[in-house]
């Protein structure tokens, strides 16, 4: 096969070179014709843009102009071979055979890249917004296609060097094998660099000169020697500017069908282009306007105009950092015969009918600098100190971080010194110096990073390549710009690797000063080899009445990684900052702490600080986090969280930075809310997802945001449960007293948060701790070891088949005596040690304090048996698990009614009507729990009862109301049951209906809210009220539905007090005790 192009038959020349002599281009070009076509065969990729050898044709012709003269007639054939050959293979990673497909749920590194997609927002956007009109087959291999696009270049350097990697999977050895014969004739040191390069056009690292020599012999003699560099420069510009029709026939795109969004806009962009050439007729390496490349194209929809023009502002960033590679190696000796002289990419795109008028945005610098930091801020130091500080601490840490890379390079085992970050305030002059012993910039950073809006240098792709262990606090590119908020006089000297320069600026809307700095010149004293001194003359408006100087940097240093030191005409250095969080949250409790020392002898009160510390590694996940947090140590058992000073606390610290003045998931109100705040810092390093908004007035809402509120809720849960532990693990194990201080310290937290998924998720946190005392009786242990005490969480309670509750004056007492005694006792401890014939009192499993736990009582299980004994003032309840066959007998008043009803007539109703609500709680407690979407209940139970006394028959204790089975009452409640329902059928919707629900509310004389919502607890007034109010409703009904019950006026009369009991009143029936 003959050869078509000017790069291909310079490079034939390389078979002049022995070390080359028995490689046949021709040969080579035929073999890869044939593998090219394969690409697309299997359906992977049949929706992209072609990748055949047409493709391969129009880069390498490509080369005819791009290539200035003065380079071409210096590179050698090696270089152009080398050239060559990655333009001929760079695609070949995107074959893919059937049985490689058909494999891929066997294919591990593809599934841990389908499930790392799904742990992101961006992701999850990449997969809903490329597939949602897909069918499940298309998206199969839309999937894998993508897979394989973003690592085909890493395939086909694996398969060049013959280093086949087993994550692509055994089924592609036979395309590996057959291109490692083809290319056998090369030196293997060639091989190498051919496969570096073609791998070279996925990424963004060209300037490491060690991976991409200028000069590299891979023969005995130089013109086998090569630029890796140059060869990787020229493959990623072809490929990127090859978008023209001869790559996109029509018949193609009118017969495949493109399901591929990605495959429609490429498609569409390159179907109407026409040409990609110099911008000139003829082009002049040394005039710079003419190193431009144009792309032309005509169209007649506007949505692959839209394409091509964003498309086109991608490949004009791409050549622009070429050409500063390129730039930066011509400096060198070996790269300065190897020219790039594209700087630009511009586009000649109209569309048909509509006259070539083409418009873009034009950026207002001025404004532009007021929206980026807020122009309420001008005049306001703090910003701008805020930014220069931290572009400083971050060029000193990543100073120190190459300084430790250098010295475990060369075997050193100790830490090399972080340098220093100084202020200096003049205030005669107004000077502000802030100057560090940083990395320091050179050219390119200050060209393209310093004065580039919006443009970090910590934030570019190769940065975070090359130094992925590194989390840089700056990343928004706006530092210098916050400097004009504050002064119209800014200098800045800086030098890296001992080259100086000095920038001088007057105002954001002119142009800078740049000039380079000899070595030891003075400008650059204290500064060599390395570091920056940014000189700020602020304005005479700057207030600095409300902080000065060094109470704007002590605000912002909290935990710097490195030494800051603030210096000014009236004392010595200081230095700035704290060594761990807890020094620092001491710092701010300083009143505090004053205080509680001088009251520690009368009341016991001591405030101490705890640090829970977590450190996340991994690829998606890494950071260091440390929470210190306050609390108070006082005569209740548990160390309680402690508020929040009346010092601004910085809550949040990114790299040692004050970001947030509250937790993530934590509110931090102070004075009237204080109690809902919890005072804590946390520390956050080395986390690259956790940022700040542009302005910095707050953390950014996404999900990492959630992640870290999730971390503070667990770092904070765990001083519950070792409070738990603490507690329990006193003499005398007094678990009841650890019981109350998980739900102490639980509602702290609760209180504490201000979002619904910090709530959800800390309430899942408290159900899963062991926090509900249960007692068991075991008569086969011994006798001095027959009760068993545990604490048990709420769903180890929930799983329980039955268990007993006990209300008593036997019970209360204990519960005294035994804090007195400083040693808790058990009630069947104690009815087994004085009493053990005494079989009446002894239950098990026995739950204490159930009252307290309530809620996960009712959920998941139901009393079956009421014991009661006005003797002994007590009342034991049997409750079993709820099963689905179980009858409901409370009633559930949002049921009654429609869901319209609920949202505009109820509201409407009980807020319009305010004596009404003020009087009668039902509607109180209905309010709430229509606006947080809450069940409303009425509960009963209808269980069996048994006593001392035939005329009991309803039975009420801390939890529930139980009625007997068989009595009157149960026949009165079924009665009220059904003409509610009637009402809700004839009424439907009525007041009169709500009227009819508060007055059996009434009745119940105890009502709950499920779920977390308080309630108000009626008094006897209002039970009285709410009864005449509903009465005569509930009479009517009655009548309609055939009841032969009379309802009294006064709900008095309704029960007698005889048939009613509740041990919880115990001491107001002292009198009848004896």
């Amino acid at each position: 096969m003959a050869l078509q192009t000017e790069a291909e038959r310079q490079a034939d020349k390389v078979r002049e070179l022995s070390e080359f002599s028995n490689l046949s281009l021709p040969g080579v070009r035929e073999q890869v014709t044939e593998m090219l076509r394969l690409i697309g065969h299997e359906g992977i990729f049949a929706t992209y843009t072609k990748h055949d050898i047409s493709h391969i044709d129009f880069m390498l012709r490509m080369l005819d102009w791009l290539i200035p003269k003065e380079t071409s007639t210096k590179m050698t054939p090696a270089d152009w071979l080398l050239v060559v050959l990655s333009i001929y293979l760079h695609d070949l990673g995107m074959l893919v055979t059937t049985e490689e497909y058909q494999q891929r749920k066997n294919n591990e590194e593809f599934q841990n890249w389908l499930k790392s997609l799904e742990r992101t927002n961006e992701g999850r956007e990449y997969l809903i917004a490329r597939t949602h009109r897909m069918t499940d087959d298309e998206k199969e291999r839309f999937f894998f296609q993508e897979y394989i696009r973003k690592g085909h270049a890493a395939r086909i350097r694996e398969w060049i060097t013959g280093n086949h990697s087993r994550k692509w999977g055994s089924q592609i050895n036979a395309i590996a094998k057959e291109l490692e014969k083809l290319l056998s004739p090369l030196p293997i040191r060639f091989r190498e660099y051919l496969g570096t390069v073609c791998e070279s056009h996925h990424a963004d690292d060209l300037d490491k000169y060690d991976k991409y020599p200028l000069f590299a012999l891979c023969g005995a003699t130089p013109p086998s020697g090569v630029n890796v560099q140059y060869a990787g420069i020229l493959l990623r510009t072809v490929d990127l500017l090859h978008v023209t029709q001869d790559r996109t026939p029509s018949v193609m795109f009118q017969t495949i069908r493109l399901s591929d969004p990605k495959g429609v806009s490429e498609w569409d962009r390159q179907l109407g282009t026409f040409a990609v050439y110099h911008i000139n007729r003829t082009f002049e390496l040394t005039d710079p306007d003419s190193c431009i490349v144009k792309i032309s194209a005509n169209f007649r929809e506007e949505a692959p105009l839209f394409a091509l023009q964003e498309y086109i502002t991608y490949a004009n960033k791409q050549i622009f950092q070429s050409k500063r590679w390129a730039e930066k190696s011509q400096q060198e000796r070996d790269g300065k015969d190897y020219i790039f002289p594209w700087h630009t990419v511009k586009g000649d795109v109209q569309l048909e009918g509509v006259p070539p008028s083409p418009l873009k945005f034009e950026l207002d610098r001025g404004r532009l600098l007021n929206l980026l930091v807020g122009h309420t801020i001008y005049n306001d130091a703090t910003v701008a100190i805020r930014e220069l500080l931290q572009n400083s601490i971050d060029a000193v840490r990543f100073q120190h971080h190459l300084d430790i890379r250098k010295a475990r390079e060369k075997g050193q085992t100790t830490t090399p010194p972080i340098g220093t970050v100084r202020v200096r305030w003049k205030p005669d002059n107004r000077q502000l110096i802030v100057e560090d012993d940083g990395i320091g910039m050179d050219k390119d950073i200050i060209e393209n990073h310093l004065m580039m809006v919006g443009s970090s240098y910590y934030n570019t792709s190769q940065f975070e390549s090359d130094f992925k262990d590194f989390t840089p606090i700056s990343r928004f590119g706006i530092g210098v710009l916050t400097c004009f908020m504050v002064s119209d006089d800014i200098e800045i000297v800086t030098c890296r690797d001992r080259k100086g320069h000095r920038i001088r600026m007057t105002s954001v809307d002119t142009d800078y000063l740049l000039r380079e700095i000899q070595p030891d010149d003075q400008l650059l004293e204290g500064l060599e080899p390395h570091g920056t001194r940014v000189t700020l003359r602020l304005r005479e408006t700057v207030d600095l009445s409300k902080k000065t100087i060094e109470e704007i940097v002590r605000y912002w240093i909290i935990l710097p990684a490195c030494r800051v030191e603030f210096v000014d005409a009236t004392q010595e250095p200081q230095q700035i900052g704290f060594n761990s969080p807890e020094e620092a949250l001491r710092y701010f409790h300083t009143d505090q702490l004053k205080a509680a020392s001088l009251e520690d002898e009368a009341s016991g009160k001591k405030l101490d600080v705890i640090v829970k510390k977590r450190c996340e590694q991994g690829e998606d996940r890494a950071g260091q986090y440390e929470l210190a947090f306050a609390v108070n140590s006082n005569l209740w058992l548990e160390r309680s969280f402690a508020q929040r000073p009346e010092k601004e606390l910085p809550a949040v610290c990114i790299e040692g930075i004050r970001v947030s003045n509250g937790l993530p998931w934590f509110s931090y109100q102070s004075n009237l809310y204080s109690e809902r705040s919890i005072s804590a810092i946390l520390s956050v390093r080395n986390d690259r997802r956790f940022r700040t908004t542009v302005s910095r007035a707050g953390l950014e809402k996404d999900e990492e945001f959630e992640r870290i509120g999730q971390l503070c809720a667990d770092m904070l849960f765990e001083h519950l449960t070792d409070e738990i532990k603490r507690i329990s693990d006193k003499p005398g194990q007094p678990l009841s007293q650890a019981s109350s201080a998980s739900s102490g310290l639980y509602r702290n937290i609760l209180k504490a948060t201000n979002a619904g998924s910090a709530t959800q998720y800390i309430e899942s946190l408290y159900l899963d701790s062991p926090s509900i005392v249960i007692e068991k009786l075991n008569d086969e242990l011994s006798s001095n070891n027959k009760t068993s005490r545990s604490l048990v969480s709420h769903v180890d309670l929930q799983a329980e088949t039955e268990f007993w509750t006990v209300e008593s004056r036997l019970v209360d007492s204990l519960g005294t005596i035994s804090r007195d005694l400083g040693r808790e006792l058990s009630l069947n401890e104690f009815i087994v040690a004085l009493a053990p014939g005494y079989k009446e009192l002894q239950f098990t499993p026995l739950v204490p304090d159930a009252h307290l736990f309530s809620e996960v009582i009712l959920n998941s299980h139901r009393p079956e048996l009421a014991k009661f004994s006005r003797q002994h003032q007590q009342t034991a309840i049997k409750w079993i698990r709820r099963t689905s066959n179980d009858i409901n007998f409370s009633i559930n008043v949002i049921n009654l009614l429609s869901e319209n009803f609920v949202k505009d007539i109820a509201i409407n109703y009980i807020y319009t009507d305010q004596e009404r609500r003020k009087r009668n709680p039902f509607f109180e407690n209905l309010i709430k729990a229509l606006n947080s979407k809450e069940l409303f209940v009425i509960p009963m139970d209808i269980v069996k009862i048994s006593g001392d006394d035939n005329q009991v028959q309803m039975v009420q204790n801390r939890i529930t109301t139980m009625i007997k089975q068989g009595s009157d009452l149960e026949k009165l409640w079924s009665t009220f049951k059904e003409a509610l329902l009637y009402l809700k059928n004839q009424k439907p919707d009525t007041i009169d209906l709500l009227r009819a629900a508060s007055a059996v509310y009434s009745f119940s004389l105890n009502s709950h809210l499920k779920r977390k919502v308080y309630y108000s607890s009626p008094s006897a007034e209002s039970y009285i009220f709410a009864w005449k109010d509903g009465v005569d409703i509930l009479r009517s009904a009655f009548r309609d539905i055939n009841s032969n019950i009379d309802l009294p006026d006064s709900i008095n009369k309704l029960v007698a007090h005889s048939h009613i009991f509740n041990a919880s009143n115990y001491w107001r029936d002292w009198f009848n005790i004896y």
